[in-house]
């Protein structure tokens, strides 16, 4: 069971990298510092470790990247592995009969142009969410390093 577990995890790790959320130079890093957890309980994860691969860790993996992987996908395989749908699949882009973009109707193309605005929109919200969560992970450790000094003075 762990093994698919690990398998889904890191399956979802790489959707991630492949979206730009997660560095794909260095994976257990960048999901440590984005998570706020130590690169070694990351790493633990995702090689499978049960001490750090358990219910939890995945429900805060997921909540980390706004739960647009299932949670429940990752933990028993349930489901798919997106929450939601990628927006962009949702797009037609059925241009198969036509020779080039030049011959496709004009009604055509600005329902293609408003789609992929609505998806631009959506991907510019889920960068502001990132941000704010950064922020907020900036202003923990900002706090967590003045309590150590407070401690020892």
């Amino acid at each position: 069971m762990t093994e698919k577990r690990t398998e889904r995890l890191n399956k979802a790790v790489k959707h991630l990298i492949s979206i730009g959320l997660i560095d794909g130079k260095s994976p257990s890093k960048s999901i440590s510092t984005t998570m706020g957890r130590n690169n070694s309980n990351i790493s633990s994860a995702l090689r499978g470790d049960e001490k750090y691969l358990n219910r939890k860790f995945i429900r805060d993996f997921c909540a980390t990247y706004n739960n647009i992987i299932s949670d429940e996908w990752i933990w028993d395989g349930q489901d798919t592995m997106l929450n939601e749908e990628p927006y962009y699949e949702d797009i037609n882009f059925s241009v198969y009969n036509y020779q080039s973009i030049y011959d496709l109707p004009k009604e055509k193309l600005i329902d293609i142009l408003r789609q992929l605005i609505e998806f631009q929109e959506v991907q510019n919200q889920r960068i502001v969410d990132l941000i704010r969560m950064n922020e907020e992970m900036i202003r923990f450790s900002k706090e967590q390093i003045k309590n150590i000094f407070d401690i020892n003075k």
